[in-house]
């Protein structure tokens, strides 16, 4: 599994592969608080999580690059 460099959100669009990424990479790339992404994803405003473990959460780095893309053509 690879693991984003924190503060880097890679443009994952072109890729075939779907790197999943931790909260702190999603933070950084998206300027995001992680109490901000657990209630847009509550209210389905932000690309679901993926639960690992008890304890290790990951998200899809194509679907946080999606809805990103989304904002700025908003």
């Amino acid at each position: 599994m690879n693991k984003t460099p924190a503060g880097h959100l890679p443009n994952l669009v072109p890729q075939l592969d779907d790197n999943l990424i931790d909260l702190k990479s999603v933070r950084a790339g998206t300027g995001l608080s992680g109490s901000t992404i657990y209630k847009m994803m509550e209210n389905k405003a932000f690309p679901q999580a993926i639960r690992l473990g008890k304890k290790c959460t990951r998200w899809r780095a194509s679907e946080v690059s999606a809805w990103i893309k989304n904002l700025s053509a908003a």
